[in-house]
């Protein structure tokens, strides 16, 4: 997460996907009753979460110009 926007939100989105695929997975095997509302809203905070991370690392690629770039060449010169 070291300053990657939208980082924060994949983590999230993930640990959300994780924990109601745990929910349907114990449903199925009795442990709990499916309620629908809870999963198919669960899914779509999920994948809102990710859409909205996604926008957001293209908007920054699209506004930002990275000019201080070290590359490869740039790191195996020798300062004289």
């Amino acid at each position: 997460m070291e300053s990657r926007q939208g980082a924060g939100l994949i983590l999230i989105s993930a640990l959300m996907a994780v924990s109601i695929f745990g929910y349907v997975i114990l449903t199925f095997h009795g442990m709990f009753k499916l309620n629908e509302i809870v999963f198919n809203i669960g899914f779509v905070i999920q994948f809102a979460l990710t859409l909205f991370a996604v926008i957001r690392r293209v908007h920054k690629i699209k506004t930002t110009q990275d000019y201080d770039i070290m590359t490869f060449d740039e790191a195996t010169k020798e300062k004289l």
